[in-house]
């Protein structure tokens, strides 16, 4: 598992730049957090940042402090938070299904794409995810504690669901859901049960530490920021993401059926043969127990995020430890050879859709990558990228017509040869794939920033003229020094500008005598051609530095701008 968990979370983690847009975003809040020692209120490029509660930009700051400002210092807490989640879903199920469950869910757990993801950039799901676990690990122990064990394990369960909620608010608190509605079964709602149960626990006192944990950042956020806080951080990162209003993020209701074949691939076609029959509503024993806790949490999650309108394929995240809990109860056992064939089949099946990617690749989608005009696309058709759009797919499907075949008597060879895949793909994924999209994507923009930012002074502000795509990950790579935001009126969005209109630029430059501007030469031109003084300085891709240096006799430079008021 120490390997497994090394070649997943941490091998080349900090080799590749910053993600844009969620990891850029997040590193920048936690590192202005670290230069002004502010651990209330993140900000990026000076403006408050209340998207989501600080537990992860904590982290960050912390690990900044141990390892300076880089990318493996950034990524380091959720690598940790990675091998954490893995760790717990061992210890579940091997406590619930035996060990060789527990080796599969580990392996189930920490091989998919969207763990490997989310655990290797610096972002808020893997935080939240690795808290849930925690608390229902903590459930369960203290089903199966006395005494002082049981009050401290049943602490120890609000305690992870209000450092859940301090990782990314609401879905932190479903494991106290989750427990409600298994307590309601087990109990069969009888008084006497509800009452031992409640003795046992102590949810009194347990609320009290969920409101420590929770309330104190809270308070002194509003204390902070007041009216700006509850519109920013309530009303429209937390009422309009529930409700769809603020992000273009409304789904229909069947959208997380495949974004959970695709996120917790391939483990998610093994769901249909798991253990779940045996975890009726007649829990006489431990391990029935177990198994109803483990359906719960994955089926509680599941319907709670399908509920909501506002919807995103790494929001199921923290039902994945359940998933591959269930997953492996369906190979860890011996099944029989009818069921053996069907799970052969289904590697074979998804094998040779892989196989098949291959052709529309090579005859569909490449010929049409080449004739786009969309400097997004153009970015990745390199040969380095032709040839990991050939080898990975190829790695994997080979290695899942190898599970059907070694699976075709014994489902568990089946599922270590798919686990064996997943982690070939895994190590070609850091080796090749994200090096080579690495050189395609990220590092022209980081060059050129570093350029800017060993040009520009306080005398010669720097002007981030990007629009849609946003790329906060350009802020990390200047100096500390304060940036110049160019101000828009009624811009909601205050991080980068998100306007090709030249009049905003104009009165920017005609402020001072000189200005560097770093624009996106796609876009960007007809902006810049309004103005004529501005000279080319370098060019990176798509990104461009200019220059604009006023003539002889204009006005003195503005004073650089304070910080937001807000």
């Amino acid at each position: 598992m120490g390997l497994l968990s090394i070649l997943a979370f941490v091998w080349r983690l900090g080799s590749p730049g910053l993600f844009d847009f969620n990891e850029g975003l997040y590193v920048q809040a936690a590192r202005e957090m670290a230069i002004r020692h502010d651990w209330i209120t993140g900000t990026v490029n000076g403006v408050p940042f209340y998207d989501k509660p600080p537990l992860a930009l904590w982290c960050a700051v912390l690990s900044f402090m141990l390892f300076g400002f880089t990318e493996f210092a950034a990524r380091f807490p959720v690598a940790l938070a990675g091998i954490g989640m893995t760790v717990l879903t061992y210890a579940l199920g091997r406590a619930i299904f035996g060990r060789s469950a527990a080796r599969f869910a580990a392996a189930f757990v920490a091989l998919n794409p969207m763990a490997l993801g989310t655990a290797r950039q610096m972002t808020m799901d893997i935080h939240q995810s690795f808290w849930v676990a925690s608390a229902m690990a903590a459930f369960y122990a203290a089903e199966r504690s006395q005494g002082r064990k049981q009050i401290l394990f049943a602490l120890t369960f609000c305690a992870s669901c209000g450092l859940g909620f301090m990782a990314k608010s609401f879905p932190g608190l479903l494991p106290l859901v989750i427990v409600g509605i298994y307590v309601a079964i087990v109990t069969r709602l009888r008084f006497a049960e509800l009452t031992r149960y409640a003795r046992a626990l102590r949810p009194i006192l347990g609320m009290a530490i969920l409101a420590v944990v929770v309330a104190p950042w809270h308070i002194a956020a509003y204390q902070r920021s007041g009216a700006f806080f509850v519109a920013e951080y309530w009303t429209h990162h937390h009422v309009g993401l529930l409700k769809a209003t603020e992000f273009d993020h409304a789904q229909p209701l069947w959208y997380y059926i495949p974004m959970l074949l695709i996120g917790f691939f391939p483990w998610g076609f093994l769901l249909p043969f798991s253990d779940v029959t045996r975890a009726t509503l007649r829990v006489s024993d431990d391990a029935a127990r177990g198994r109803l806790l483990i359906l719960l949490w994955a089926a509680v999650t599941f319907l709670a995020f399908t509920a909501m309108r506002s919807k995103l394929i790494s929001y199921l995240l923290p039902m994945y430890p359940a998933c591959a809990i269930l997953a492996a109860s369906a190979v860890a056992r011996q099944a029989s050879p009818r069921r053996a064939r069907v799970m052969a089949a289904v590697w074979g099946l998804i094998g040779l859709a892989l196989i098949a990617a291959l052709a529309i690749v090579h005859w569909r989608l490449l010929p049409m990558a080449r004739e786009t005009t969309d400097p997004e696309a153009l970015a990745l058709i390199t040969p380095e990228m032709t040839r990991v759009a050939y080898l990975i797919p190829a790695t994997l499907g080979a290695a899942l017509l190898a599970a059907a075949v070694a699976g075709w008597r014994d489902s568990r060879r089946g599922a270590a040869w798919a686990v064996g895949g997943m982690a070939a793909f895994t190590f070609i994924a850091w080796e090749v794939g994200v090096p080579a999209y690495d050189r395609a994507v990220n590092m022209p923009l980081r060059h050129i920033a570093a350029e800017a930012g060993a040009r520009f002074d306080r005398d010669t502000p720097l002007v981030v003229h990007i629009g849609r795509p946003r790329r906060p990950s350009v802020f990390f790579y200047l100096p500390d020094y304060t940036f110049h935001r160019l101000l828009v009126p009624n811009r909601r969005d205050p991080i980068l500008l998100e306007t090709w209109d030249s009049e905003p630029v104009r009165a920017f430059v005609a402020g001072h005598r000189s200005v560097y501007i770093l624009a996106d030469h796609n876009h960007g031109m007809e902006t810049l051609a309004s103005i004529p003084s501005a000279r080319v300085v370098l060019r990176s891709a798509r990104w461009t530095l200019f220059h604009v240096l006023a003539p002889a006799g204009a006005r003195p430079p503005h004073q650089p701008a304070g910080r937001s008021s807000r």
